[in-house]
């Protein structure tokens, strides 16, 4: 009763509401500042506001995150670099400049068709089953080269057993597994994460010829390959450790 008369209410008319000498003294002081910092002059501060090393921690994560996400672009930048220094290269060595101009472009052209691929099939891939999916791009795929193929190069048939394994080959393992396997992953898989691994697919190609066929790569050609081997690693660990900030900064909110 004492404590109450020797510090009596005092009312304000103001945005505040109602003011009391417990919010004059050295605590009021500490919440108005918590409020100033937080941007609101009524309700509770937030708790961020309170604890500036939390605060601190917060932004520390956030720029770990934004680090991680410039290193999957970078991984992503490496690994197009890689690939496009391997196939130009090849493809100077066995042609002249002009056509290495053409093919940089053609292969340019078809980086950007796939890229298209992967974003579209990241968007369908969650929504549909995997059958469906195939069966149209097979037969989409299968369309438009039957449109094109006599206008880009000449035709030639021969009934060949040799010729029919090797369609049989193409036509089960490196389109109807490699779509359904492709489809099935970018179920899960974000399009960035798929095209980073899918630039491997030259990577294996030369090596499987070298062991294979006993082809011989090039120093441009062998690095070629590595940038494409780091842009894929440098991409894949921004990936993990984009993951880990977000589980850090969801822990300290």
């Amino acid at each position: 009763m004492g404590e109450q008369l020797r510090h009596p209410p005092i009312v304000a008319r103001r945005r505040g509401g109602v003011s009391s000498p417990a919010r004059r003294g050295p605590d009021g002081a500490r919440l108005r500042a918590a409020r100033r910092v937080h941007g609101a002059r009524s309700g509770p501060p937030c708790p961020t506001a309170c604890h500036p090393r939390r605060a601190a921690s917060r932004r520390h994560v956030r720029g770990r995150a934004a680090r991680h996400r410039l290193s999957a672009a970078d991984g992503g930048a490496a690994a197009d670099h890689g690939v496009a220094e391997r196939l130009s290269h090849r493809h100077a060595r066995r042609h002249g400049a002009a056509e290495t101009a053409l093919g940089d472009a053609l292969t340019l052209a078809c980086a950007v068709v796939f890229a298209g691929q992967i974003v579209a099939l990241g968007r369908a891939a969650p929504k549909h089953p995997v059958l469906p999916l195939v069966l149209v791009q097979l037969a989409t795929t299968g369309a438009l080269a039957a449109l094109a193929g006599p206008f880009v190069e000449a035709q030639h048939f021969s009934a060949a057993p040799r010729l029919w394994a090797a369609l049989l080959y193409l036509a089960v393992f490196a389109t109807l597994l490699a779509f359904g396997i492709q489809t099935w992953a970018q179920k899960v898989l974000p399009p960035v994460r798929v095209a980073l691994i899918s630039a491997l697919e030259s990577v294996f190609a030369a090596l499987w010829a070298a062991v294979l066929i006993g082809e011989r790569l090039t120093l441009h050609e062998l690095a070629g390959g590595a940038l494409i081997v780091l842009g894929v690693a440098v991409g894949e660990a921004g990936a993990m450790l984009r993951a880990r900030a977000r589980t850090r900064l969801e822990r300290i909110s």
